[in-house]
């Protein structure tokens, strides 16, 4: 007897196998599909953020200068008198009626001392010593000089001392309410006698007679312990010793300010090279408005402030002196903060993109493209200067020149 083995239809394998098919297909599909997306977003990603070089360049950085400075007093000359006077005397300050401020001029009082004066004299070659009739040298001409210029006249300007030289003295002196001073002149009345050589037949003559001693006599002079020379015709009482002040061996009694004021402030090596003698600028202090000036002085390099009890060290660099216009300066005390400014100031510098520079605020570097087709590029630090127009100067370029190619961020 045969069994039936039971009937099953072979239309449901083939539709399940149809069925995998279909999704297998899908499947892969949809996979390639992906997969050609992500090529196709990797090679538009490459397209879209290409390397970017530039090169190094000597460019003109054009920026505005502005440094950081003061008013600063002009030279001055200490006044250090030469104090006469016995155990019987004191050095004692008599009279002074001038102050700190005030402008003093050549021929003028600038104080008394033990009731004698000190007279300011201004200009010439240096006075040295006491003069009186018969004195020739420079000293006297540079005295003279100075006596006619404080209205005084009547002899000739040269190197010899006259008596309308003294005259001329004298009535300087007088306007200040005060004699020259004098010296003993000793004067021989000259031998008075004849002579005793006997002669024979001849009546003997009378014993010789001898001749009477000197008088001694006084003659008025310039004393150089009364003369104050300044190096020009006026000058400012920086500081003086007030009525009654005691003098001291070596004590200054006044201080006299004999240049102008000027400003002064240090600048970098690469400002300062923008800034020689004889630039305009300009200055600006609080409450003032901008005055034009001119660079007078650029020191050398100073190097930076060590000091650490300094509460404000200055940086390395070379110092600028610009002169302070008279009016401007008014009212302007020693220390005054200003800025020094000169605007559009060109140069040529080595320079790169600003957006070449990596880490700019910390430690600014440059990545350098190398020459070699299989090397990556390499790190370069550097130092930033002044920017301008999208470039950067270089003050360090760690070795870089003009044509070294550099990336630039995109």
């Amino acid at each position: 007897m045969n069994a039936e083995l039971p009937f099953v239809p072979h239309r449901r394998r083939v539709a399940a196998f149809l069925v995998t098919v279909v999704l297998v297909g899908v499947a892969g599909v949809v996979l390639g599909s992906t997969l050609a997306s992500q090529t196709s977003t990797v090679q538009s990603a490459v397209e879209l953020n290409p390397v970017v070089t530039a090169e190094l360049e000597n460019r003109a950085i054009s920026s505005d200068i502005e440094i950081q400075a003061a008013v600063t007093a002009g030279s001055t000359v200490e006044v250090k008198p030469v104090v006469q006077g016995g155990a019987d005397s004191l050095p004692l300050v008599t009279k002074s009626s001038l102050t700190a401020g005030s402008l003093v001029s050549n021929g003028e009082l600038l104080l008394e001392i033990m009731g004698r004066p000190l007279v300011v004299l201004g200009g010439g070659s240096p006075l040295y010593r006491s003069l009186g009739i018969g004195d020739t040298g420079n000293d006297v001409e540079a005295f003279e000089s100075a006596l006619s210029r404080a209205g005084y006249g009547g002899f000739d300007i040269d190197s010899e001392f006259t008596e309308a030289t003294l005259e001329a003295a004298s009535e300087l002196w007088e306007a200040r309410g005060y004699d020259l001073p004098e010296r003993a002149s000793a004067t021989s009345l000259g031998p008075s006698y004849t002579s005793s050589a006997d002669s024979a037949g001849a009546t003997p003559a009378p014993p010789a007679t001898q001749a009477p001693p000197a008088v001694p006599s006084s003659q008025p002079y310039v004393s150089i312990t009364e003369i104050v020379q300044i190096p020009a015709d006026t000058a400012t009482v920086a500081s003086i010793l007030p009525l009654a002040a005691s003098i001291g061996s070596d004590t200054p009694v006044a201080a006299l300010q004999v240049g102008a004021n000027t400003v002064r402030g240090r600048a970098s090596v690469t400002d300062a090279d923008a800034l020689p003698i004889g630039t305009s600028v300009l200055l600006r202090a609080a409450g003032k408005e901008a005055a034009t000036s001119v660079v007078t002085e650029v020191s050398d390099f100073i190097a930076a402030s060590t000091d650490a009890n300094e509460t404000a060290p200055q940086a390395s660099g070379r110092d600028i002196t610009a002169s302070v216009p008279a009016d401007w300066a008014e009212g302007l005390p020693i220390g005054t903060a200003v800025t020094l400014s000169i605007a559009g100031a060109e140069q040529l510098s080595l320079a790169v993109p600003v957006t070449a520079v990596r880490d700019a605020g910390a430690a600014p570097y440059l990545l350098v493209q190398s020459q070699e087709t299989d090397a990556g590029p390499r790190r370069v630090d550097v130092a930033l200067g002044r920017s301008s127009d999208g470039w950067v100067e270089l003050l360090d370029s760690g070795g870089l020149s003009t044509g070294d190619v550099v990336l630039v961020t995109p």
